[in-house]
């Protein structure tokens, strides 16, 4: 949760809202606000703090963080001796006081503090861009601004906010100030102790009013005006997001005076203002929204609904911690939107770029240096974790499913695999169901014989016995015949020797009469590959034991 505080110097008062933002809710804690008095001897022996009691304690540092101090560092509150040291190191002006009366109504010191700039000194303006410009905003606007700017853009500050995209186009609202102005006012901030993280831009601020007022949650248009003392501050939103937006330089003071022609020059700017809206394709506007000095007072809210005509009533800001009487609430409408910046989705205006970007950032990080150091290490070591227990599920379910592919080839084509491209080929036709019928049956036995006897032999056959399982799929060979000599005999066993399907090859005994030698030779009958299935084998054994 981050507390953020929206400061603002208002004449002689510092007036502040203080925000809780977390995840998922946005609370406005409390409002305050204390005055600027006159030059007083601030010396620590008689000091007073802005209302008559003792001071607030002089830090020298509000934001230790920021400056990269320890927050366990020895408070100087407790360290005796110190005490004069550390006052008189801070900055003891009137504006300095207040800022730390205000501080010290916040409680504990706010994650960060969110001022703006006066709008006169800024110049917005909505543009419209191509869409494949979106990712090259920071190098596309100086170029489009060149033109149109009263000042030099290299000597300018420019930053954008988005205001709405389709396919082929985004509008953003873009803010450019001369340098000299910012330096000046992160100067002048920084002169009462106040190190700002967001410095914001004119009437620009004034859509941080969305995540606290759900009137403005809507995509009609919706006219929000904060009357200041020396200027009026206009927005038009839609959506929630700022599409039209300026500062008019003429406040509530010019008119209470009875300035000639101040009336009609801020009734005139106001419809200009909605004129300009209009004629950009806005839609009429649904409500208008008044805060600041006189919101609360009918005159006024009478006199901008004349003007405008569209009914104006006026800011209904939480409560907060209810101190401050609801007529008083309006005056608080710019501190609450400062704050509430830091609750609205996406990027918005904030002028401290390049040199003057906040030192808050770079503070934080180094504080929580070893925090982001250890989380990083849980979030590798989580992955790690993570990557080893799912390659471990996936090497179980791959087992798993090759042992199914081993099962499921081996029932469809009496091949076992678990080789998935091996079994893709099966699919295919790589290869065949098994044949139910040996390979060498006794008719190939007396075919692959006739081949294998040598033409040139003087053969005969008296007795050719084969012996043959058809289930083992082996058997027994035995020939028995005549020839004219042992070299014939010799060649018709090395030729049976040869066949892969003849092994064991054993000849006989021999005997001549008459130039003819009888002969005899044995064989076995076996054929690689063609061996039944160890289940059909032991199934074959089994039925040969049972007889």
């Amino acid at each position: 949760m981050a507390r953020i505080l929206g400061l603002e110097i208002d004449g002689d008062v510092v007036r502040g809202a203080l925000i809780n933002v977390a995840l998922r809710s946005t609370v406005l804690e409390r409002y305050v606000e204390a005055r600027v008095l006159p030059p007083v001897d601030v010396s620590l022996g008689n000091a007073e703090g802005p209302h008559g009691g003792p001071p607030a304690a002089l830090h020298p540092n509000l934001f230790p963080m920021i400056d990269g101090e320890d927050e366990e560092a020895e408070d100087p509150s407790v360290s005796g001796a110190d005490d004069t040291e550390t006052a008189a190191e801070a900055p003891q002006t009137p504006l300095a006081l207040a800022v730390r009366e205000l501080l010290r109504q916040c409680g504990r010191v706010p994650d960060g503090i969110h001022v703006h700039l006066d709008g006169k000194q800024v110049s917005l303006r909505p543009m419209t861009l191509p869409a494949g410009a979106a990712k090259r905003l920071k190098e596309v606007l100086p170029g489009e601004l060149e033109g149109v700017l009263p000042f030099d853009v290299a000597d300018a500050v420019i930053h954008h906010q988005p205001i709405s995209s389709e396919e082929l186009t985004i509008r953003v609202l873009t803010a450019a100030v001369r340098r000299e102005h910012v330096a000046a006012s992160i100067a002048y901030f920084e002169s009462a102790g106040i190190e700002p993280r967001q410095l914001a831009a004119g009437a620009a601020t004034l859509d941080g009013l969305v995540p606290l007022l759900t009137a403005l949650q809507t995509d009609a248009p919706v006219l929000v005006i904060d009357m200041g003392r020396e200027s009026t501050d206009v927005c038009v939103l839609e959506g929630g997001r700022t599409v039209h937006a300026r500062s008019i330089s003429i406040g509530m003071d010019a008119v209470r005076a009875g300035e000639a022609g101040a009336v009609d020059e801020l009734a005139g700017s106001l419809r200009r203002t909605v004129a300009s809206h209009r004629m950009k394709g806005g839609e009429p506007l649904e409500r208008v929204i008044v805060g600041g000095h006189g919101a609360s007072e009918p005159a006024v809210r009478d006199w901008l609904s004349g003007v405008l005509d569209v009914s104006a009533e006026t800011v209904a800001l939480p409560a907060g911690d209810g101190l401050i009487p609801e007529q008083d609430l309006p005056r608080f409408m710019r501190v609450a939107a400062l704050a509430g910046r830091s609750a609205v989705k996406g990027q918005r205006i904030n002028l401290r770029q390049g040199e003057f970007a906040s030192r808050h950032a770079a503070g934080e990080i180094r504080r929580y240096a070893r925090l982001l150091a250890f989380s990083a290490a849980a979030i590798l070591g989580s992955f790690a974790i993570s990557l080893y227990t799912r390659y471990t599920v996936l090497d179980t379910e791959r087992a798993e499913l090759r042992a199914e592919l081993g099962a499921l080839t081996h029932a469809m084509f009496r091949q076992r695999t678990e080789s998935p491209s091996q079994a893709r080929t099966l699919v295919q036709g790589g290869a065949s169901e098994r044949d139910p019928m040996p390979r060498m049956g006794a008719y190939q036995v007396m075919g692959a014989i006739a081949e294998l006897i040598p033409e040139d032999a003087q053969h005969t056959t008296r007795r050719l016995t084969i012996s043959f399982d058809d289930e083992a799929r082996d058997g027994e060979l035995e020939i028995q015949g005549t020839v004219a000599s042992v070299t014939q005999r010799d060649a018709i066993a090395a030729a049976l020797e040869a066949h892969d399907c003849f092994s064991d090859v054993q000849p006989g005994a021999t005997s001549s009469r008459n130039d003819i030698l009888s002969y005899r030779i044995e064989a076995e009958i076996r054929c690689p590959g063609d061996q039944p299935e160890p289940e059909a084998a032991n199934a074959a054994g089994r039925r040969d034991r049972g007889n």
